[in-house]
């Protein structure tokens, strides 16, 4: 039997998931100088979400849309090589569904 074959997954989970609401992700996704600044405000806000590396730089790769959720994604390249695909937050891991928000009353 394969050691560790079990335990260790096939292939690495390249995402980055963004606190984004549905709106403003359609807004930004489809530009590319959009999406750069946006990226840019997240990083500045929250650097933990982003991979190691990010602060070195990046190219917008590509774009593809997933039939599945009737979404526009978009990938970036870092320069080290590695790409990522750029999940918005309403949107479950694996695109299995989108999350409903609700409000919180006091």
């Amino acid at each position: 039997m394969a050691e560790g074959s079990a335990t260790k997954p096939s292939r690495l989970i390249r995402t980055i998931c963004l606190p984004v609401s549905e709106e403003e992700y359609q807004r930004v996704v489809d530009n590319p100088a959009e999406c750069r600044g946006f990226l840019a405000g997240c990083y500045a806000n929250m650097p933990e979400l982003f991979p190691e590396g990010f602060e070195d730089g990046y190219e917008m790769k590509d774009s593809y849309w997933s039939r599945k959720m009737q979404l526009r994604l978009r990938r970036i390249e870092l320069r080290n090589g590695v790409a990522y695909t750029l999940r918005p937050s309403f949107v479950m891991p694996y695109l299995t569904g989108k999350v409903v928000s609700a409000a919180i009353k006091n």
